[in-house]
C-alpha cells in the first residue's frame, strides 16, 4: 500500500472476461512460457511478472506472483492483460509449485499478522447497508487554519477495485478528521466487496483490533491506514463514526439480508415468468392471426388463379364465336358473289343476243311501213332492255359497295364490344384486387386495434391504416360506376349489333330487293379521334391507353349530355335575328382542346350542336332513322 492511503494500484470496474479473445491471448503467452521466450526472472535472478514490466513492483516472491497473477487474470486491466495473467497463473501452478511455502508457516503467519477473532462471524450484525471505515488518513496539512486532506472522489477513486457506491469523509469545525466511510451496494455482491476491503487491511496487519492497539501505544499507529467493515460495535459509537452510521443505515446480520435478498430474487423471478408467459401467449395469438391473414392470401390468390382461368376461358370462347360469325360472313358473302356471277353471265349471253338481233334488224331491207314500224318497236324495246340492264349492273355494284360498308361496320361495331368487355373484365380485376386489399386492411386493422388497447402509441399507425382504407373504398366505388356504366354501354352496342345482323340477314334473303338501314345516335361522341389522342397520349401508362380511353370517353359523354353545362353563346345574325351557337372560349372547352387536340374538340362541338338541333331542352341521346343516308362521322351502316 501506499503511504498516504493505503492502495496498491488503481484498477478499473471491469468483470471477469471469458470472452475467445482472452483465449487467444492466453494461448499464445502459455506458448510462449512454455517454449522459453518469456523468462519469469529477471536480471538479478528474482521472481518478476514479465507482462508488468513497466510497474514499480519489479519482484515477487512466489506467493505474492500467485496472488498478483490471480488478481489481474480476473479482467480488470482488460481482455489482453487478463489472458498473459491467466497463463502466466497457469504455469506457475504447474511448473513452480514447489517453491510454495509449507501450509503452517502460512498459518502461523497468518494467526501472528490476522487474529482469527477477527473473522466476521454469520450471526454477527453488520452495518446495512455495507459499510467500511477507513481511519488515519493524513490530514497534517493546515489552510487557513483548518486540516485539510483527501476528498470523497479522491479517496473512491483509490479504492475503485472494491465499487464503493459512495464515500463520506468526516469533517468538522477544525477541518478534516482523517476519517471516511464507504458505503458498498446493499447486496450479497456490496457484501463480497465489503468483505474483500477488509480482507485487505488484515492481510497488512492494520484491522480493527491492530487500530486500536497501536491507537492506545506510545508509539501510535504511525502514517499507515487502517479500515475494517462496519459493525455493531461501530454504530453503538458516541463518535462522529457511530452518529453517521446510525443516520445512513441500520443492524442486520448476513443471513436476514440474504434471505431478503433471496425473496426480492424469488419475486423478481416470478415477476419474469409471468411476464415471459404473457409475451408467450401474445406470440401464439400473433402466430394465429398471421396465419389467419396468410390462409386469406391463399384463398384470394386462389381465387384470383380462378378468376383469371375464366377469363382465359371467356376470351377464347368469344373469340372463336367472333371467327364463327366471320366464317359464316365469308361463306354469304361467296355464296352472293356465285349468285352474282351466274346472274352477269346470264346478262351477258342475253346482251350478246340482243347486238345479234339489232344487226340483224338494220341489216334487214325494210319495204313497207309496217315492217318499218314493227322494226322500230323492237328497237326500242331492245334499247330499253340494254338500259335494263345497265341499270342493274350499276345497281348490283352499288349492293355489293353497301354489303362491304355493312360488313366492315358489323366488324367495327365487333371490335368496339370487345375492347368495352376488355376494359370491363380489366375494370372488374382492379375492383377484386381492391376489394382483396380492403378485406387485408380492414384484418390488419382490426388487428392493430387489438394491439391499440395495449400499446397507445400505435394510434398513429392505425390512423394512417384507416385513412388507406377510405382512400381504397373511394376507389372502389369509383371503379363500381365505371364498371356500371361500361356495363350499360356494352349492353346497348350489343343489341345494335344483334339488330344490325338480323337486319342485314332479312335483306341477304331477299334476292335483288335493295334497302338501306341506318341508326345514328345524335349527340354521341365519335370514338374514333378520341381512340387516337388516348394511344398517343397514355401509351406508357400502367393500366394502358385503352382504360384512360373508356375514362375520358365516358366522361365527356356525359359532359355533354349535362344540361347543368351550357357551353352557348347567342350571336345576333341581323334583322334583329339571334342564333344560338356554341361558345368555343368555354373554359372546359378550351382544356380539352389544349390536352387532346383538334380532332377530339370537334367531336365533343360535332356532339353539342346534333343534340342543340334534334334535343335541345334536354341534351338526350336522338336515335335518327333513313333510307339512302350515309354519313363518314357517324353510326350509319347499309345492308343489301
Amino acid at each position: 500500500m501506499e503511504a498516504n492511503l493505503g492502495i496498491s494500484d488503481a484498477s478499473s470496474d471491469m468483470s471477469d472476461y471469458t470472452s475467445e479473445e482472452a483465449d487467444e491471448f492466453e494461448d499464445i503467452a502459455s506458448e510462449e512460457l512454455k517454449n522459453g521466450k518469456i523468462s519469469l526472472y529477471n536480471n538479478n535472478g528474482e521472481l518478476w511478472c514479465p507482462f508488468c514490466s513497466g510497474k514499480k513492483k519489479s519482484q515477487y516472491k512466489y506467493a505474492e506472483l500467485i496472488q498478483h497473477a490471480t488478481g489481474v487474470s480476473k479482467g480488470k486491466r482488460g481482455v489482453e492483460a487478463a489472458g498473459k495473467h491467466r497463463a502466466l497463473l497457469k504455469h506457475v501452478n504447474v511448473h513452480m509449485s514447489h517453491m510454495a511455502e509449507p501450509p503452517k508457516e502460512r498459518v502461523i503467519h497468518l494467526e501472528q499478522e490476522t487474529p482469527a477473532t477477527e473473522t466476521t462471524v454469520k450471526d454477527e450484525k453488520l452495518v446495512w447497508p455495507w459499510m467500511g471505515v477507513i481511519v488515519n488518513i493524513d490530514n497534517s496539512k493546515v489552510v487557513n487554519g483548518k486540516r485539510v486532506g483527501p476528498g470523497d472522489n479522491e479517496i473512491k477513486t483509490r479504492f475503485s477495485r472494491f465499487h464503493p457506491k459512495c464515500v463520506n469523509t468526516k469533517w468538522n469545525f477544525h477541518g478534516h478528521q482523517g476519517i471516511a466511510i464507504l458505503e458498498f451496494e446493499n447486496d450479497m455482491i456490496g457484501y463480497g466487496d465489503a468483505q474483500d476491503f477488509e480482507r485487505s487491511f488484515l492481510e497488512c496487519g492494520r484491522g480493527r483490533r491492530e487500530w486500536e492497539r497501536r491507537a492506545a501505544s506510545v508509539e501510535g499507529p504511525g502514517k499507515e491506514l487502517y479500515g475494517w467493515v462496519a459493525n455493531q460495535q461501530d454504530y453503538n459509537g458516541e463518535d462522529l463514526i457511530g452518529k453517521h452510521l446510525r443516520d445512513k443505515g441500520n443492524l442486520r446480520t448476513v443471513a436476514e439480508v440474504n434471505e431478503a435478498w433471496s425473496r426480492q430474487k424469488d419475486q423478481l423471478l416470478q415477476n419474469l415468468d409471468a411476464t415471459i408467459q404473457d409475451q408467450h401467449q401474445k406470440l401464439q395469438d400473433s402466430n394465429r392471426q398471421v396465419f389467419g391473414l396468410q390462409s386469406l392470401v391463399i384463398q384470394t390468390e386462389r381465387a384470383r388463379q380462378e378468376a383469371e382461368m375464366q377469363r382465359v376461358y371467356m376470351e377464347e370462347v368469344h373469340k372463336q364465336e367472333l371467327l364463327a360469325v366471320v366464317r359464316d360472313a365469308k361463306r354469304t358473302i361467296q355464296m352472293r358473289e356465285d349468285e352474282m356471277k351466274k346472274e352477269r353471265e346470264k346478262l351477258g349471253a342475253a346482251f350478246q343476243n340482243l347486238q345479234i338481233r339489232c344487226q340483224e334488224l338494220e341489216s334487214q331491207e325494210v319495204h313497207d311501213d309496217i315492217e318499218r314500224m314493227k322494226k322500230e318497236i323492237e328497237m326500242n324495246e331492245n334499247e330499253k332492255k340494254m338500259q335494263l340492264f345497265f341499270q342493274i349492273q350499276e345497281l348490283h355494284k352499288a349492293q355489293e359497295a353497301k354489303k362491304l360498308d355493312l360488313i366492315r361496320k358489323q366488324k367495327g361495331e365487333s371490335s368496339t364490344l370487345l375492347q368495352d368487355q376488355h376494359r370491363q373484365q380489366k375494370l372488374l380485376l382492379n375492383q377484386h384486387k381492391l376489394e382483396q386489399e380492403i378485406q387485408a386492411l380492414e384484418a390488419i386493422l382490426e388487428s392493430k386495434k387489438l394491439e391499440a388497447n395495449e400499446n397507445k402509441q400505435a394510434g398513429s399507425s392505425l390512423t394512417d391504416l384507416e385513412g388507406k382504407l377510405e382512400e381504397l373504398k373511394a376507389e372502389k366505388e369509383l371503379l363500381e360506376d365505371m364498371h356500371k356504366t361500361l356495363t350499360y354501354r356494352e349492353r346497348a352496342l350489343n343489341d345494335e349489333v344483334q339488330n344490325a345482323k338480323k337486319a342485314a340477314v332479312k335483306i341477304f334473303e331477299k334476292k335483288g330487293t335493295v334497302k338501306d338501314i341506318g341508326v345514328k345516335k345524335m349527340g354521341e361522341l365519335d370514338q374514333a379521334p378520341w381512340r387516337t389522342a388516348c394511344k398517343q397520349k397514355f401509351k406508357n401508362s400502367p393500366d394502358g391507353w385503352d382504360f384512360h380511353f373508356a375514362t375520358e370517353w365516358t366522361t365527356w359523354d356525359k359532359n355533354v349530355r349535362d344540361v347543368q353545362w351550357h357551353p352557348f353563346k347567342v350571336v345576333e345574325v341581323g334583322d334583329e335575328r339571334h342564333e344560338l351557337r356554341i361558345n368555343e372560349n368555354d373554359d372546359k372547352l378550351m382544356t380539352l382542346r389544349s390536352e387532346y387536340g383538334e380532332a377530339v374538340f370537334a367531336s365533343v362541338i360535332n356532339a353539342l350542336k346534333e343534340l342543340q338541333e334534334h334535343n335541345a331542352s334536354g341534351r338526350k341521346l336522338h336515335p335518327r332513322r333513313g333510307v339512302g343516308e350515309v354519313e363518314a362521322q357517324s353510326l350509319w351502316g347499309t345492308a343489301c
